[in-house]
């Protein structure tokens, strides 16, 4: 028994601590493996996310406003990137952390959707709420370290191919995912067992977080070339990171951003439920469509990257997102129909490249010295910011209620309200983006990925 303990932990310590890609090939072989990893990821995070995750808590009888600060959940957990940035500075792999944080908050999804069948309504409220908190938390946490370590994997010069390649993947996947799920939601919801249609959506996740867990632990992590930030207070690292004159202007795009999306997206999903009635079906037959286009579009996207800068990209995806929640403005009971596919399409080629742009902005901004440090407070402060507008946000739509305002005869929701709001604050995100971060001198660093 010692000897097989003692060969499980020495296979164990040669999987996830003694891997270190030396030639080509074993860096092209993590990146393919890391592809899966994004694929199995993002199919999951959407499971868990917008219309799934409002459907299940309008299920169980949770409130509109409560539906929105627990979608919001991810915002404010980006506190939990600077402390794990502080634990990267001090450690030489991070492999083990990342893949143990990612299996554990996978599994953490995976029994949201279990809950209701064992615990009342109130109470399952509470512990789902638990669940996400927690397991948004951890994914926060190990976000800097997962992040430097795809990005030490991808030298600068392929890094808007790669990822425009990687989320071609995913966002097939999620396609077809989705349609599936959303499909089997709408079967057992016209038989009167909504809560069956659930349990299988666990069933999926809980299969895609199998696959990631594998494919997580075939990447390789190579030698950290980042200089270190050990030692130093937490006060003096965070006017350190603020007061970069070179990194700010990105501090000020994501917070702004954040801002933007928070205060509207997190009501979205229950708002298309609930107030506009719109189905499971017709939600995921959307949903299928923009991904495909996503897909589509997103290796463009990359090139497009490639040939002039990761800034401009991000600000030509904030225009398209705010013309999408301008053009949610308009969403009523009447105007669904078309309004939501028209918006959604739009809102795609946007979101097809924010999440990479954004990143990589960020990484083309960082000093080399605590770069971690820097995407970990960066993620910190803009989730604080989102969930202020969550909040502000949930401030505003009972307001909405209560006093129906009237706008060329049409009296609006609060959801209506917030898109406006929204649109407003993305087109202020564009423009700070092109009258000031793109006229800075981004940070070229040729060693990352120096064996490709």
């Amino acid at each position: 028994m010692y000897y097989h303990i003692m060969y499980i932990l020495g296979r164990l310590r040669r999987r996830y601590i003694n891997q270190i890609p030396e030639g080509k090939s074993e860096y092209l072989n993590s990146r393919r493996a890391f592809t899966i990893d994004g694929v199995t990821a993002f199919a999951v995070l959407n499971l868990v996310s917008f219309v799934y995750l409002s459907g299940l808590l309008h299920h169980i009888g949770a409130p509109k406003t409560l539906n929105g600060i627990i979608s919001a959940f991810p915002a404010l957990v980006n506190v939990a990137q600077p402390m794990g940035a502080a634990l990267a500075q001090n450690i030489k792999k991070r492999k083990p952390y990342i893949s143990a944080g990612a299996l554990l908050h996978r599994l953490m999804f995976t029994l949201i959707f279990f809950v209701p069948l064992f615990l009342p309504p109130s109470q399952a409220c509470a512990v789902i709420a638990i669940l996400l908190f927690s397991g948004h938390f951890i994914n926060a946490f190990i976000t800097p370290m997962a992040n430097s370590w795809i990005i030490s994997l991808t030298p600068q010069r392929v890094r808007g191919k790669y990822f425009g390649l990687r989320e071609f993947y995913s966002m097939i996947t999620a396609a077809a995912v989705l349609l599936l799920t959303g499909f089997i939601l709408d079967y057992f919801k016209d038989m009167g067992k909504a809560g069956t249609g659930f349990l299988y959506v666990g069933v999926i996740v809980g299969i895609l977080t199998l696959i990631n867990t594998i494919a997580l632990s075939r990447v390789m992590e190579p030698e950290s070339l980042e200089q270190s930030v050990r030692g130093e207070p937490i006060a003096k690292i965070l006017k350190m990171v603020l007061t970069e004159k070179g990194f700010r202007p990105v501090l000020i795009l994501s917070g702004i951003f954040m801002l933007g999306i928070q205060v509207a997206v997190p009501y979205h999903g229950i708002y298309m439920v609930d107030d506009l009635k719109i189905s499971y079906g017709f939600i995921s037959t959307v949903s299928f469509i923009t991904m495909i286009q996503k897909a589509v579009i997103v290796r463009r996207w990359g090139r497009l990257a490639d040939k002039t800068s990761w800034a401009r990209v991000c600000r030509l995806s904030v225009i398209l997102i705010a013309a999408s929640h301008l053009l949610n403005f308009f969403l009523t009971p009447s105007t669904w129909i078309w309004a939501y596919p028209a918006s959604a399409l739009i809102a795609s080629f946007g979101w097809a490249s924010i999440n990479i742009a954004l990143l990589n902005v960020q990484y083309d901004y960082a000093p080399m010295k605590g770069r971690t440090i820097y995407i970990g407070i960066c993620g910190a402060v803009t989730g604080i910011i989102g969930f202020l507008g969550v909040f502000l946000g949930s401030f505003i739509l009972p307001l909405a209620d209560k006093y129906k305002p009237v706008v060329f005869g049409m009296v609006l929701k609060g959801q209506q309200i917030l898109m406006l709001i929204s649109g407003i604050l993305l087109v202020s995100c564009a423009v700070y983006t092109f009258s000031v971060v793109e006229k800075k001198e981004k940070i070229i660093n040729t060693q990352e990925g120096r064996a490709l």
